[in-house]
Protein backbone atom coordinates (compact mmCIF):
# COMPACT_ATOMS: atom_id res chain seq x y z
CA UNK A 1 0.00 0.00 0.00
CA UNK A 2 1.38 3.39 -0.95
CA UNK A 3 0.93 6.81 0.59
CA UNK A 4 -1.34 7.63 -2.36
CA UNK A 5 -3.54 4.59 -1.59
CA UNK A 6 -3.89 5.60 2.06
CA UNK A 7 -4.81 9.14 1.10
CA UNK A 8 -7.49 8.04 -1.37
CA UNK A 9 -9.01 5.50 1.02
CA UNK A 10 -9.40 8.08 3.79
CA UNK A 11 -10.81 10.81 1.57
CA UNK A 12 -13.00 8.59 -0.61
CA UNK A 13 -16.18 9.35 1.34
CA UNK A 14 -15.50 13.06 1.73
CA UNK A 15 -16.89 15.40 -0.88
CA UNK A 16 -16.28 18.86 0.55
CA UNK A 17 -12.53 19.16 1.21
CA UNK A 18 -10.40 20.20 -1.71
CA UNK A 19 -7.59 17.70 -2.08
CA UNK A 20 -4.14 18.71 -3.28
CA UNK A 21 -1.44 16.13 -3.93
CA UNK A 22 2.21 17.06 -4.27
CA UNK A 23 4.31 13.97 -4.90
CA UNK A 24 7.94 14.71 -5.66
CA UNK A 25 10.25 11.85 -6.53
CA UNK A 26 9.52 8.45 -5.15
CA UNK A 27 10.18 8.39 -1.44
CA UNK A 28 11.05 4.92 -0.23
CA UNK A 29 11.53 4.19 3.41
CA UNK A 30 11.94 1.09 5.48
CA UNK A 31 9.25 0.91 8.09
CA UNK A 32 6.01 -0.64 9.13
CA UNK A 33 3.38 -0.01 6.47
CA UNK A 34 0.59 -0.25 9.03
CA UNK A 35 2.30 2.29 11.30
CA UNK A 36 3.00 4.71 8.45
CA UNK A 37 -0.67 4.31 7.48
CA UNK A 38 -1.65 5.15 11.06
CA UNK A 39 0.46 8.32 10.99
CA UNK A 40 -1.08 9.58 7.75
CA UNK A 41 -4.61 8.60 8.78
CA UNK A 42 -4.30 10.51 12.06
CA UNK A 43 -2.99 13.63 10.33
CA UNK A 44 -5.78 13.54 7.73
CA UNK A 45 -8.51 12.81 10.28
CA UNK A 46 -7.39 15.69 12.49
CA UNK A 47 -7.14 18.02 9.51
CA UNK A 48 -10.62 17.16 8.29
CA UNK A 49 -11.99 17.65 11.82
CA UNK A 50 -10.20 21.01 12.17
CA UNK A 51 -11.74 22.17 8.89
CA UNK A 52 -15.14 20.72 9.72
CA UNK A 53 -14.83 18.86 6.38
CA UNK A 54 -14.63 22.09 4.35
CA UNK A 55 -11.27 23.40 3.18
CA UNK A 56 -8.10 22.01 1.66
CA UNK A 57 -5.97 19.03 2.65
CA UNK A 58 -2.55 18.87 1.01
CA UNK A 59 -0.59 15.63 1.10
CA UNK A 60 3.04 15.96 0.08
CA UNK A 61 5.79 13.39 -0.21
CA UNK A 62 9.30 13.77 -1.42
CA UNK A 63 12.99 13.22 -1.10
CA UNK A 64 15.25 15.94 0.28
CA UNK A 65 19.01 15.55 0.85
CA UNK A 66 18.70 11.77 0.95
CA UNK A 67 15.84 11.74 3.45
CA UNK A 68 12.22 11.19 2.57
CA UNK A 69 9.26 12.99 4.04
CA UNK A 70 5.50 12.90 4.28
CA UNK A 71 3.52 16.00 5.18
CA UNK A 72 -0.15 16.75 5.61
CA UNK A 73 -1.39 20.35 5.62
CA UNK A 74 -4.92 21.51 6.41
CA UNK A 75 -6.63 24.87 6.17
CA UNK A 76 -8.39 24.37 9.49
CA UNK A 77 -8.45 26.53 12.58
CA UNK A 78 -4.77 26.14 13.44
CA UNK A 79 -3.35 26.00 16.96
CA UNK A 80 -2.03 28.52 19.44
CA UNK A 81 1.40 27.97 21.04
CA UNK A 82 -0.04 26.50 24.24
CA UNK A 83 -1.97 23.86 22.30
CA UNK A 84 1.08 23.07 20.16
CA UNK A 85 3.10 22.34 23.32
CA UNK A 86 0.49 19.82 24.55
CA UNK A 87 -0.73 18.31 21.28
CA UNK A 88 1.38 15.12 21.60
CA UNK A 89 0.55 14.54 25.28
CA UNK A 90 -1.59 11.47 25.99
CA UNK A 91 -5.30 12.23 26.43
CA UNK A 92 -4.92 15.87 25.35
CA UNK A 93 -7.61 16.84 22.87
CA UNK A 94 -9.10 20.01 21.49
CA UNK A 95 -12.24 18.16 20.42
CA UNK A 96 -15.50 18.24 22.33
CA UNK A 97 -16.34 15.38 24.69
CA UNK A 98 -17.07 12.14 22.88
CA UNK A 99 -15.34 13.23 19.64
CA UNK A 100 -11.75 12.25 20.40
CA UNK A 101 -9.61 10.33 22.87
CA UNK A 102 -6.52 12.50 22.76
CA UNK A 103 -4.39 9.49 21.84
CA UNK A 104 -4.01 9.84 18.07
CA UNK A 105 -1.11 12.28 17.95
CA UNK A 106 0.49 10.73 21.03
CA UNK A 107 0.58 7.39 19.20
CA UNK A 108 1.88 9.14 16.06
CA UNK A 109 4.73 10.62 18.10
CA UNK A 110 5.62 7.16 19.47
CA UNK A 111 5.62 5.65 15.97
CA UNK A 112 7.80 8.47 14.62
CA UNK A 113 10.27 7.94 17.47
CA UNK A 114 10.30 4.18 16.83
CA UNK A 115 11.25 4.85 13.20
CA UNK A 116 14.00 7.28 14.30
CA UNK A 117 12.25 9.96 12.27
CA UNK A 118 11.62 13.63 13.05
CA UNK A 119 8.17 15.13 13.55
CA UNK A 120 7.66 18.80 12.74
CA UNK A 121 4.57 20.92 13.39
CA UNK A 122 3.89 24.30 11.85
CA UNK A 123 0.61 25.89 12.90
CA UNK A 124 -0.95 29.30 13.43
CA UNK A 125 -4.43 30.29 14.54
CA UNK A 126 -6.68 30.87 11.57
CA UNK A 127 -4.12 29.52 9.11
CA UNK A 128 -4.21 25.75 9.57
CA UNK A 129 -1.51 23.24 10.42
CA UNK A 130 1.21 21.22 8.74
CA UNK A 131 2.54 17.98 10.20
CA UNK A 132 5.71 16.70 8.56
CA UNK A 133 7.56 13.44 9.23
CA UNK A 134 11.14 13.23 7.98
CA UNK A 135 12.59 9.72 7.83
CA UNK A 136 16.33 9.15 8.28
CA UNK A 137 18.73 8.27 5.48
Amino acid sequence: MTVKDIFYIRLYALTDPKIVRQYEGTPVTIGSTSEITQIITNFINNGVDAMEAVGTITLATGVDNGTCYISVTDTGTGMNEETQKKIFDPFFTTKEAGKGTGLGLHVVNKIVTKHKAELHLDSALGKGSTFKVVFPK
